[in-house]
């Protein structure tokens, strides 16, 4: 299997292109300044995405994180830990993150409705880390545990 790279999002400026064959993108920083039209045209232009960091990145709305996983229907891997949108998949196509078999949501907004769309989409997750989201509840959890047949693991400490 051919190793792809990843582009490190806080090194590019705006002149970067991207190409097609990108795979990954990733945000070390926690500042990013990502805003929802980036994540449109992130869609556009890598609809092969697999992987996709956005952890830190407190500028995004479920818009924008719909966007990119309706455009991107190859993508696995999200993490979105400490983003302030509690339905996540709210603004997701029904036939969005139907792939997605690891979500990483530590320390975000995510709630009861956020966790039954999760359960509803993205039927294929295996890895689940919702540790210290304060607004999901037993419901929540039995929801995405129902839903997600083949989950194997979920962290749900805090």
């Amino acid at each position: 299997m051919a190793k792809y790279p990843v582009i490190q999002l806080e090194t590019m400026d705006k002149a970067s292109p991207i190409h097609c064959v990108c795979r990954n993108l990733y945000s070390r920083s926690s500042n990013l300044l990502l805003i929802d039209m980036m994540l449109k045209n992130f869609g556009q232009v890598c609809p092969n995405l697999k992987f996709f960091s956005l952890s830190e990145c407190k500028r995004l709305t479920n818009l924008g994180i719909g966007e990119v996983l309706g455009r991107c229907p190859a993508i696995t891997q999200l993490h979105i830990n400490g983003i302030e949108v509690p339905d996540v998949f709210g603004c997701c196509f029904d036939h969005s993150a139907v792939n997605l078999k690891t979500l990483k949501a530590r320390h975000t907004q995510i709630n009861d409705e956020g966790m039954a769309m999760i359960g509803n989409r993205c039927r294929n997750l295996q890895y689940l880390d919702i540790a210290c989201c304060k607004n999901v509840t037993d419901k929540g959890v039995r929801e995405v545990v129902r839903n997600c047949e083949i989950l194997r693991f979920a962290l749900l400490q805090g």
